[in-house]
């Protein structure tokens, strides 16, 4: 039961950090095409 919150937890986190990354991503993409940010 334990276990189970533990997992949602570090999924939770997991999610958060890759959309955190992504959304890094795509910002850095814009400021290359549009040639600065």
């Amino acid at each position: 039961e334990v276990v189970e919150e533990e997992k949602r937890g570090l999924w939770e986190t997991i999610k958060n950090f890759g959309k955190k990354f992504t959304l890094n991503i795509l910002h850095n993409l814009k400021c290359k095409i549009g040639g600065g940010c």
